[in-house]
């Protein structure tokens, strides 16, 4: 892989820790603006904490090289909940940003995809091809 490449999954993975660091933890205070969101769109006081949670643990995983694949195949889902959650309640003008993260997650997966496939291949990511990412 080459020098470019590297530089940009790195930066790929700050930009995406960094969309989903502050959500995560406004979530996880309860900020009343969130707790109103949540209400809104029916779901349980305790969902926000899990979705908290979810994007807390995917930000922590995307920063890592080695973990970095299953940060962000977690984001990618928690951004298709995000979309269906918004066009569910009528708030189409609220899917850019979900869609936006959604894509870059997805795309931080693809360039981070070998360690998923070494994964379910049964044998582990050594430090070296986790170093080449």
């Amino acid at each position: 892989e080459t020098a470019m490449k590297k530089l940009a999954n790195h930066l790929l993975a700050a930009l995406l820790t960094l969309g989903f660091l502050p959500p995560a933890i406004l979530k996880l205070v309860a900020v009343p603006e969130m707790v109103e969101n949540f209400a809104r769109w029916g779901f349980p006081s305790w969902f926000m904490y899990v979705t908290g949670l979810l994007e807390l643990t995917a930000a922590v995983l995307i920063v890592i090289p080695r973990t970095r694949a299953y940060g962000a195949a977690l984001l990618v889902a928690v951004m298709v909940g995000a979309v269906g959650t918004h066009l569910s309640a009528g708030e189409a003008g609220q899917v850019v940003a979900p869609l936006v993260l959604g894509v870059l997650s997805t795309v931080a997966l693809w360039m981070n995809r070998q360690t998923l496939t070494a994964a379910f291949a049964g044998r582990a990511t050594s430090p070296a091809e986790v170093d080449a990412i």
